[in-house]
């Protein structure tokens, strides 16, 4: 039979980037844009990224130096009135990271530090295994934490510690968003800390190299614009927010092989470019044609659900399909019929998408052909897929398909693992929990507590 699928592989595909700088390349750029330049704007600082450091960086002072200071001092020339530091509150971060968190820690042992040790006078050797230890990195984030407070107390602007419990202000004192009056915010993840800052009548910059902040940053401009229409329909003013990204240069140039002998090229150097999520927005709206002009409200969740159906810390990525086979199907529809389930029903969208692909990509191995349509039960979908996936999977070939597609199980759970992503990036700190389960006590979201671990039910 074919290669059975690696269940290790749980990351955003990059294609989804490039998707998007293809169609709206002038939402790429270089410099800053004129709207950060002319705006005292909010710059979000994702600090579990500035965790992993360099290994030139040996003494803390260093990394002190160059991870953090620099970072928030670039930020503040760079035009801000407010920098956040943001770490992850581990207490609040979701079950369903943990099969990610287990995967990360397979490939590097972690560093055997306990509660009541110290951190060392130098950097450990092995900086990876550390970041492994929760304890140590825990340690870190605090002595960063007392660091900052010192250094930026009497600063001529605001810095903002976004850690645990409530965020602490430093340097020019500001009133913090109404929102943290509460206490029951489940704010964990960085990802989700960053759009605490977005409603503040200011650009906001988000300082990440996580793939995820874009289908994110893209939910919440959509909810925003549903929430601005509801206070203009009552007569009140309303601003728009503005999200800018900084992350690693998209690069959608295929490089050509370098010829046999030829001598090998430098290491390149990591380049960085602006986000402008706004403009990336609005041409998903234009370009998610499957959607009738009345529900195009709802194309940057859809897009968001076609980037988590693909793979992402909360999902496997899909055997067998990436982001320009998905892209590609949203023309192919009927923009009625997909529009009106994706809002009653999307598990039932998705799965089509996936009976549609499959049956394109392993079409010479399906001996039958069965219609189905995106608003079919979910029941009479998912043995549509799996008549597709008996036929693959006993079709008497000689050259077998390399990836075999999932088992009808796995599938309807994975969708499900979608569908629970793209209510975390939505509802952030009001999150559901991914262990919910339905009257039956069937795992409703694809996660299950299986031993004492969450697990995703079906591998």
């Amino acid at each position: 039979m074919g290669k059975l699928f690696s269940y290790n592989n749980m990351t955003i595909d990059s294609g989804w980037c490039k998707i998007t700088k293809t169609i709206v390349p002038d939402a790429y750029t270089e410099v800053e844009h004129v709207a950060l330049r002319q705006n005292a704007h909010v710059t979000f600082i994702d600090g579990q990224i500035k965790l992993m450091k360099p290994d030139f960086i040996r003494s803390w002072a260093e990394f002190m130096r160059l991870q953090i200071y620099s970072t928030v001092d670039k930020a503040f020339a760079l035009g801000a009135a407010i920098v956040v530091l943001g770490f992850d509150d581990y207490a609040h971060v979701p079950n369903a990271k943990h099969p990610t968190q287990r995967k990360r820690s397979n490939h590097v042992a972690a560093l055997n530090f306990c509660a009541e040790d110290e951190l060392p006078p130098s950097l450990p050797e092995d900086w990876n295994a550390a970041m492994r230890n929760r304890i140590f990195k825990t340690k870190v984030v605090g002595l960063i934490a007392r660091n900052i407070a010192e250094k930026y107390k009497d600063h001529c602007k605001t810095l903002i510690l976004d850690w645990v419990d409530k965020p602490r202000v430093y340097g020019k004192p500001m009133q913090l968003p109404s929102l943290f009056d509460r206490d029951d915010l489940k704010r964990g993840e960085c990802d989700i800390k960053a759009f605490s800052w977005m409603h503040m009548d200011r650009p906001l910059l988000i300082e990440s190299t996580d793939g995820d902040f874009l289908p994110m940053a893209l939910i919440q401009l959509e909810k925003a614009e549903q929430y601005g229409q509801d206070r203009m329909d009552l007569g009140h003013d309303w601003v728009p927010p503005c999200i800018f990204l900084h992350r690693m240069k998209t690069n959608i140039v295929i490089n050509k092989k370098r010829p046999a002998g030829s001598a090998s090229s430098k290491p390149t150097k990591r380049e960085y470019e602006f986000v402008h999520v706004n403009r990336i927005r609005d041409t998903v709206q234009r370009e998610m044609i499957c959607l009738p002009a009345d529900q195009k409200n709802m194309s940057s969740m859809l897009f968001g659900l076609l980037v988590a159906i693909t793979g992402c810390d909360f999902a496997l990525n899909l055997p067998g399909i990436g982001p320009t086979k998905l892209w590609a199907l949203r023309s192919e529809h009927n923009a009625v019929v997909i529009g009106d389930t994706v809002r009653e029903n999307p598990a039932s969208v998705l799965l089509y998408f996936v009976i549609k692909i499959y049956t394109s990509v392993y079409k010479k191995y399906i001996q039958t052909s069965v219609a189905c349509r995106p608003d079919d039960p979910i029941d009479r979908l998912l043995a549509v897929y799996g008549t597709i996936y008996n036929s693959i999977k006993n079709h008497a070939s000689q050259q077998p398909p390399r990836i075999m597609p999932w088992a009808p199980a796995r599938m309807l759970a994975h969708i499900h693992n979608a569908l629970w992503t793209v209510q975390y990036w939505s509802q952030l700190h009001e999150y559901p929990d991914p262990l919910s389960v339905d009257v039956s006590g069937t795992p409703m979201y694809g996660f299950a507590n299986i031993g004492g671990r969450v697990e995703f039910v079906g591998v």
